[in-house]
Formats: structure tokens, C-alpha cells, sequence
């Protein structure tokens, strides 16, 4: 049985858009342990260079996401 500190999860373009325009991808920092997002999505949201690349550049430099 997996427990919050080994909870891990990866996330696609979507859900990262919703949640740091909802500003609560912090609250997903809270809930799993790891947190991964695939370079191919990564590349997705480099293209726009928008708030939310800005918001997982800032996350991913401080180590919060993989």
C-alpha cells in the first residue's frame, strides 16, 4: 500500500494548463512526492512561453518537479 510520501504522479499538458491558471499547482507539491512531466510536453508548453511554461520553469529550477 503506497502512502502520501510515495505517492508520485506524471502530468500532461491539460491538467498543468488548469491547474496554474487555477494557481493551485502548488497544492499538487502538497499531495505526491514526485511530480514528472514528460520532455515532450515540456517542448509543448516551451513553444507558447507563457505563464504557465514561466510557472514549471520556476518549479522545475527549484526541484519540484523532475
Amino acid at each position: 500500500m503506497r502512502t502520501e510520501e510515495s505517492l508520485e504522479i506524471v502530468l500532461n499538458t491539460s491538467p498543468i494548463i488548469v491547474l496554474t491558471k487555477l494557481e493551485a499547482l502548488e497544492k499538487i507539491f502538497k499531495l505526491f512526492s514526485e511530480i514528472e512531466i514528460l520532455s515532450g510536453i515540456l517542448e509543448e508548453l516551451k513553444r507558447k512561453r507563457n505563464e504557465v511554461y514561466q510557472a514549471l520553469t520556476k518549479h522545475i529550477n527549484e526541484g519540484k518537479i523532475l
